[in-house]
């Protein structure tokens, strides 16, 4: 996922996708996330996983730069990525 920016009030469908080189057979498990401000948690919860996709809305209060923090296991992996959105008023 690409950086993403936003204005506060927007509410948006953020979509993870899990790609492995040559594999299609995977699951994706124990998938989470925590959305971070200053290093505060400001939302966490549960991703909705759809075969290899992984979503979640998104829907700031306040300006900043966040971090969506994505947890998840594939097999015996635990995997962590990290994504950036910018949120400013319109």
């Amino acid at each position: 996922m690409a950086n993403l920016s936003m204005f506060v009030g927007e509410q948006r469908k953020v979509v993870i996708s899990v790609t492995i080189k040559g594999v299609d057979d995977f699951y994706i498990e124990n998938a989470r996330y925590e959305l971070l401000l200053a290093n505060k948690v400001v939302d966490e919860g549960t991703l909705l996983v759809n075969e290899h996709e992984m979503s979640l809305m998104v829907a700031p209060t306040e300006t900043g730069v966040y971090t969506l923090v994505a947890y998840f296991s594939i097999a015996n992996e635990d995997i962590i990525r990290t994504h950036t959105i910018s949120v400013r008023r319109g």
